[in-house]
């Protein structure tokens, strides 16, 4: 499926990445709760650039991209092993996952 040209371009996947890692890092789960974040929250504005996704922008990717590749706990295990994050900083992934 093509998208029409008219309407607004979509946002960056690195982008609605950086939101899904700071909701991970922060265990802010809710895809309305991010959008609040993205909106109000001085550091996640700096972040994204001041761009603000509404929520189901947030859960689409979620769903659509996030979960295909394995997850954050694939992407943060990998940056964990890099050492890129230390323990104090990463929540482990069975403590903060509640699926």
């Amino acid at each position: 499926m093509t998208p029409a040209t008219t309407g607004r371009p979509g946002y960056h996947p690195s982008t609605l990445l950086k939101i899904y890692l700071y909701g991970y890092l922060n265990r802010l789960q809710s895809s309305r709760r991010l959008e609040r974040e993205a909106q109000r929250n001085i550091e996640l504005m700096w972040l994204v650039g001041r761009l603000a996704p509404d929520f189901k922008t947030i859960a689409d990717f979620r769903k659509d991209k996030a979960r295909r590749s394995g997850g954050v706990s694939s992407v943060c295990g990998a940056c964990r092993q890099l050492g890129l994050f230390t323990e104090r900083w990463l929540p482990s992934t069975a403590a903060s996952s509640k699926r």
